[in-house]
């Protein structure tokens, strides 16, 4: 072996080394567990049965329930997943177009996406809701920039 090759398997052993000690040194991910706690998102969210009642003055915490029915009980039954869809039954159960924010329905190749998320901004918080096959929803802090989203949202002017 020469010396360039003898250096070449030293460089790959003490690379393959520190790869599997900086390996053994990460923690496991947790999944987060289901919550209705700001700032934790849930895995799936349980649709109420009962159509709760919504509350116009109210916040995000106390809107949750009837957030959930809203958007759940549209997804689950089979309802278009397209933004103006679901901004029509978010408008439609009472919070206005300028509450709301959605991310895009189509890439950039035209193609529809595989999940959608949209939130209602309200003043103590946000209510998140995201479909991709399952429903679920979370409460998050509105943002410092006075959004809900982070990354590009689809424009609401229709």
């Amino acid at each position: 072996m020469t010396p360039s090759e003898r250096s070449a398997v030293a460089v790959a052993t003490i690379a393959t080394a520190l790869a599997l000690t900086l390996v053994g040194c990460t923690a496991p991910v947790e999944k987060p567990a289901s919550s209705s706690t700001p700032g934790v998102p849930s895995e799936s969210t349980e649709i109420p049965a009962k159509k709760p009642e919504f509350l116009p003055g109210g916040g995000a915490g106390e809107n949750r329930d009837y957030f959930d029915y809203v958007l759940g009980k549209h997804f689950v039954e089979g309802g278009a997943t397209d933004g103006v869809s679901v901004v029509a039954v978010l408008v439609q159960a009472g919070w206005t177009k300028d509450q709301l924010e959605i991310t895009p329905d189509t890439t950039p190749l035209g193609n529809a996406t595989d999940a959608i998320t949209v939130a209602v901004r309200l003043p103590d918080g946000c209510l998140i809701g995201q479909w991709g096959g399952e429903y679920s929803s979370s409460l998050m802090p509105v943002l410092a920039t006075g959004t809900c989203l982070v990354g590009a949202t689809r424009p609401i002017d229709w």
